[in-house]
């Protein structure tokens, strides 16, 4: 579990890399279009993480599970409301290990009656030894 904070940029936003178990659930926020979910990346330390739901990495936060360790890449915030202190990070890049690759649900079919790859002809041209160009 490690938190390595990257760059502040003008606006008090802040780059940072957090790795770590899932501590909540993920939830769609319908309202937000956002999917949430919260993680440990230190003893008793929590962050709450949001994918926008039109970036492809919220199909990816959407399967986490409570346990699943991740490293996520993106921009921390902190604001102030109502004297109370909250903070997430919006997350550009997430990485877990032990989600499954996502495969075609069927390979591309090859021509069968040739060893010939898809997108090649059987037209040869003659080698008259020279170059094409």
């Amino acid at each position: 579990m490690s938190i390595i904070v990257f760059k502040e940029k003008e606006d008090g936003r802040i780059n940072m890399l957090l790795s770590g178990p899932v501590t909540q659930e993920p939830q769609l926020s319908q309202k937000q279009d956002k999917v949430r979910f919260s993680m440990s990346y230190g003893k008793k330390k929590y962050m709450s993480c949001e994918v926008f739901t039109d970036s492809p990495l919220s199909t990816i936060a959407g399967c986490l599970e409570k346990g699943d360790y991740v490293t996520v890449m993106g921009t921390w915030r902190e604001w102030e409301y109502n004297d109370k202190k909250y903070s997430n990070v919006t997350v550009d890049g997430l990485i877990a290990p032990q989600m499954p690759s996502v495969a075609p649900k069927e390979p591309p079919k090859a021509n069968a009656s040739s060893d010939i790859p898809p997108g090649f002809t059987e037209e040869s041209e003659e080698d008259d030894g020279q170059l094409p160009f």
